[in-house]
């Protein structure tokens, strides 16, 4: 979360438009003909990143609920939203949120596309692709 602020600041200071793209899985524990195995909380945990790719949601992304399943779901691509949501928190603008697919699992491992559009000159988007 730390290092999502710094990186917002730099942003800030930027005269440019500025896109940050950050590609993520979600839960890798959705089918249990894996390696990985099935876990039920492969769900909860992506539907919690639904919740917070729709409104920004700290607690959904970070809350206690979360943190109890990241480790055990294999989500490899958690800490680059813990990333993104440290950097629109510190960019002195707010940002729309907008979920626009999923989450889904079309496979073993949870996808989503959301975007988060500032007023001003930053857009910042996240997707799995």
């Amino acid at each position: 979360l730390d290092l999502g602020r710094r990186l917002g600041r730099i942003l800030e200071q930027l005269t440019q438009r500025v896109v940050l793209v950050v590609s993520t899985d979600l839960a890798h524990r959705h089918w249990s003909n894996t390696s990985f195995g099935y876990s039920k909380d492969a769900l909860l945990f992506d539907d919690a990143m639904g919740r917070w790719a729709a409104d920004l949601d700290g607690e959904a992304l970070m809350g206690d609920a979360t943190l109890r399943k990241v480790d055990h779901i294999y989500s490899c691509g958690f800490l680059g939203l813990v990333l993104l949501h440290g950097a629109l928190q510190d960019i002195g603008r707010n940002f729309s949120a907008r979920l626009t697919a999923g989450p889904v699992a079309p496979t073993y491992y949870g996808m989503m596309s959301a975007e988060f559009i500032g007023r001003g000159q930053v857009a910042m988007a996240t997707s799995v692709v």
